[in-house]
């Protein structure tokens, strides 16, 4: 099926920061990428190479927000991008995209506009679009590069068939574990896209799937479900109030089910409390801890939501994510998870590690060095590191947070 769709498509084409309800809804989306990274922590088979950004594209990105910097930034960005991919190239605006991040930083968030520059560069080249999918950075924006590029090339197209075999030829390929699970994700996405939201008609696409990539199928599925991001963007279904019984009938879902495909609805109900009741961790912690068989699936996502929200959080904010858990081992798992969505999402989140590690009593040193370690990662350099570890309160921090030495 694969190689016959390839020949024939071808060439074608609370006490959080109160901010307005765009910027929730931004964050929202953003984040709902960042749980499969910690929930399946892998070896990626790429790194992200942040490097230090050129004169010229420090230029364009300075040129890029102040053209935005009043009315609808979002939309402006995309017209931006949009023309630095077509005028330019994909590589071009992406280095351009993370050096705004230093001056812009609502533009962390950058899931949404990211999926709309590969989609942007999949249409100039539509030809190579299993070249761009392979290659688009997997790590950064919430895996948007790589979503966008599925979009254009398979979500945009009336005529594709969406089943567990699509998914495992164009998805299951290759050597990069953490790629497969991005892609097979938003596969999920497109399952209950392809059934209107019918849970119940979906979930057995899912079910065709590996069993290494299941869960990732069905959490995308069920995140699909309760947010309906693409059944709004395609213009099916309108988006979802969340209220209190809208809450309760995700709950009702939910407890249709068992095994893994329940522990991929209960961990989307953390996204699903924090719109509906606030982005809090007391409020998140006791919704989750209301079915106590998944409440560990559920706050897991709610310790990702919760830190990496895209403005600026106080160290309390920071600290009361884990304060929950008194057991050391449980604790150190909490703050791990913590590190890693962080540096998932972007390296540029170095700062708020920081913080969070320097007010924890006990584990500073540990908290900082598991920092260091997960930054490395992702940014090779020792030079860049030390960029990124400026903030730290002293010099045997940022040390530890570059792995100087």
């Amino acid at each position: 099926m694969f190689k016959s769709f390839l020949k024939i498509n071808s060439g074608q084409k609370s006490d959080w920061p109160k901010n307005t309800q765009n910027l929730i809804v931004l964050a929202n989306v953003v984040v709902l990428f960042c749980i499969i990274f910690v929930i399946f922590k892998s070896n990626r088979g790429d790194n992200i190479v942040y490097k230090t950004n050129s004169p010229e594209i420090k230029s364009a990105a300075q040129k890029l927000a102040k053209d935005c910097f009043s009315g609808e930034r979002e939309s402006c960005y995309k017209g931006a991008f949009e023309k630095l991919i077509n005028n330019y190239n994909f590589s071009y605006a992406e280095q351009t995209l993370y050096a705004l991040q230093d001056i812009d930083p609502l533009t962390k968030s950058c899931h949404v506009i990211a999926h709309f520059m590969s989609r942007t560069a999949e249409r100039k080249n539509p030809g190579d679009w299993l070249s761009l999918l392979d290659s688009v950075n997997v790590n950064a924006c919430g895996s948007g590069f790589l979503h966008g590029v599925l979009e254009a090339r398979l979500g945009d197209d009336p005529d594709t068939e969406f089943n567990a075999e699509l998914s495992e030829e164009i998805c299951n390929r290759g050597t990069d574990d953490y790629r497969k699970r991005m892609c097979t994700h938003f596969m999920g996405h497109f399952f209950i896209v392809n059934t209107n939201d019918d849970v119940a008609r979906a979930v057995p696409y899912c079910d065709g799937i590996s069993n290494e990539l299941k869960f990732d199928c069905l959490n995308g599925l069920f995140m699909e479900h309760n947010q309906k991001i693409a059944l709004t963007d395609h213009g099916l279904l309108p988006a979802p109030v969340y209220s209190p019984s809208y809450a309760k009938s995700l709950e009702d879902v939910c407890l249709k089910y068992s095994g893994i495909a329940a522990s991929a609805c209960y961990t989307e109900l953390a996204e699903v409390y924090a719109k509906t009741f606030g982005y809090n961790a007391d409020v998140i912690y006791k919704h989750c801890n209301e079915n106590k068989d998944y409440m560990q699936n559920c706050y897991g996502k709610g310790q990702t939501i919760l830190s990496t929200y895209p403005m600026d959080l106080t160290a309390k904010q920071l600290t009361d994510i884990c304060k929950f858990y008194k057991d050391e081992g449980r604790f150190k798992s909490c703050l791990d998870n913590i590190l890693s969505s962080l540096m998932y999402y972007s390296p540029k989140f170095t700062g708020r590690g920081l913080v969070l590690c320097q007010n924890i009593p006990n584990y500073r040193d540990w908290c900082v060095t598991e920092l260091g370690n997960k930054l490395a990662q992702f940014v090779p350099s020792l030079e860049e590191r030390l960029v990124f570890c400026q903030s730290a309160e002293n010099e045997k921090y940022k040390n530890l947070c570059a792995k100087k030495g």
